[in-house]
């Protein structure tokens, strides 16, 4: 289910509040709800991991698709995983330290060419 970015924000504010190493969820998704990544990017949660797949421009949101799971860890880092609904398996996985949240997803984004370049260069 698609879930709008100022809800996943919130979602994140929440857990933040609580544990400090939601910080980096938090400044994730603030990031995206607050730019053009929100118009590119939708969302969903999974326990405390937040999903990310790209929107298609011919069809609506589907959970049938490859998307990125985005983990916390306790030192406030993430783990970026690229998950294939279709075979169930994770294609690649990358930890993305607390300091480099932001330029680290843009990154991963890159990799797999899901952005106009416009939305990752805006940094």
């Amino acid at each position: 289910m698609k879930i709008p970015w100022p809800r996943i924000v919130a979602h994140y504010q929440d857990l933040a509040a609580c544990e400090p190493a939601f910080a980096g969820l938090l400044e994730l998704s603030r990031h995206v709800a607050d730019g053009p990544l929100a118009g590119e990017l939708y969302a969903w949660t999974s326990s405390t991991d937040l999903c990310i797949a790209r929107l298609s421009p011919t069809s609506s949101p589907s959970h049938s698709e490859t998307y990125l799971r985005v983990s916390h860890n306790a030192d406030g880092s993430l783990e970026v995983r690229h998950a294939d609904t279709q075979s169930g398996t994770t294609r690649w996985q990358r930890s993305v330290p607390k300091n480099q949240v932001i330029p680290g997803f843009l990154l991963c984004l890159e990799q797999m060419r899901w952005s106009t370049g416009e939305a990752t260069h805006a940094l």
